[in-house]
């Protein structure tokens, strides 16, 4: 690859619990998205916002060029499902992540999109 390339591929994932159960209260969810920030970081991917709601995952990302969709969706939603598993997040619960659905694949170099595409996210949660 040129050192002269810039590429930005802005993804916004969503994942849900398995037939949608609710299964984090807000301290639980508030948790789990600082984890997933802290994880992305560690791995290479800009995460503009992730926000967890009781049922389902939102995430806003920079696809890397070095990672596939499908291999950031597997780290991501892997990494949230195991740390929730491996924490006292849920009493006897495990929260199973079940399907992806890419929501926005924005165009390079659109911060106007990429702020309203935050903004809408943001009311979503």
């Amino acid at each position: 690859m040129s050192t002269h390339s810039y590429s930005r591929c802005w993804l916004h994932l969503i994942w849900e619990t398995l037939r949608r159960e609710p299964m984090l209260d807000k301290r639980a969810a508030a948790r789990a998205s600082a984890n997933l920030s802290e994880y992305s970081y560690e791995k290479g991917i800009y995460m503009k916002m992730s926000h967890f709601n009781a049922d389902h995952t939102h995430a806003l990302i920079d696809l890397p060029t070095s990672l596939s969709i499908e291999q950031a969706i597997q780290l991501l939603k892997s990494s949230s499902s195991h740390w929730i598993n491996q924490n006292p997040l849920v009493k006897g619960i495990r929260v199973p992540a079940r399907r992806n659905r890419i929501r926005t694949v924005l165009p390079k170099n659109s911060p106007t999109i990429l702020q309203k595409t935050v903004d809408s996210v943001s009311s979503l949660c």
